[in-house]
């Protein structure tokens, strides 16, 4: 659940508020992956991500603003990749 400019973690057994995280503005969508938590704040162009042992954002990326896909990679890694430019080999995928 996002509130305001915090991610809030819920522990779901008795719906508890497990911590309140401040991340970037307007932080929308939320996604769990490569060991982190990862939000995208709309409004300041920023992925924030979260360290769920310890519910502290561990690393601020940018990110473009438009219509882009993100993807958790490995090792923890984010790739970008707007599919309005992206070419396939073949140059028309």
């Amino acid at each position: 659940m996002t509130r305001g400019w915090l991610l809030t973690r819920l522990d779901l057994r008795d719906d508890t508020t497990v911590a309140e995280i401040p991340v970037g503005a307007r932080p929308f969508p939320v996604t769990v992956g490569e060991g982190g938590i990862w939000v995208k704040n709309e409004q300041d162009s920023t992925v924030s991500r979260i360290d769920p042992k310890t519910n502290q954002v561990v690393a601020a990326i940018p990110a473009e603003d438009g219509h882009n896909l993100w993807l958790l990679g490995i090792a923890g890694t984010v790739r970008l990749i707007n599919p309005l430019r992206y070419r396939g080999p073949r140059g028309n995928d």
